[in-house]
């Protein structure tokens, strides 16, 4: 028994189930990065009109913001901050299977923000869409925000007692 008086699983059955856990982290990590392409893949027009959720969401966001900063304003930015944001936590939390979480939040960083460069890059030869540095600036400062989230998420115990 365990010192909080439950059966441990024996330790075949928590490595098995500490590698189908980072298996699926590494899935998620590749299927976001791949929906993160999709959408860049088509047309600026076809994202504004004819995207479902994606169109359904970005007007919502136009509908709350545009009282409050005017209309006219471009939302696309939160779009590229949240879609990096979600790709830098789920790449710390696949990193870090593997790495020390003092490794794993550098890496992640350089990994998404490499990906953002990436996704301008395509984004270049897609009709109605263009290569933005801006863009890709606000993907890094996402992807900066998710770490640091983890960082403070994913410390230990000790680490949290002691910064009261």
């Amino acid at each position: 028994m365990g010192k909080t008086g439950h059966i441990e699983a024996p330790p075949a059955l928590r490595r098995r189930r500490k590698a189908a856990y980072c298996i699926a982290s590494w899935v998620l990590v590749a299927a976001w990065a791949f929906l993160i392409w999709y959408v860049s893949a088509h047309t600026g027009a076809e994202v504004d009109n004819d995207f479902g959720l994606v169109t359904q969401l970005k007007q919502m966001l136009y509908d709350f913001a545009a009282p409050i900063l005017g209309s006219g304003i471009d939302v696309s930015a939160a779009g590229h901050f949240f879609e990096y944001f979600v790709l830098g936590a789920l790449l710390v939390n696949g990193l870090a299977c593997h790495l020390d979480l003092s490794a794993a939040l550098p890496l992640s960083v350089a990994l998404a923000s490499a990906y953002g460069v990436f996704d301008e890059f395509h984004q270049f030869y897609v009709p109605g869409r263009s290569c933005d540095p801006l863009d890709w600036a606000v993907d890094t400062v996402a992807v900066v925000a998710a770490a640091a989230l983890c960082a403070f998420a994913f410390r230990s115990p000790s680490e949290k007692s002691t910064s009261k």
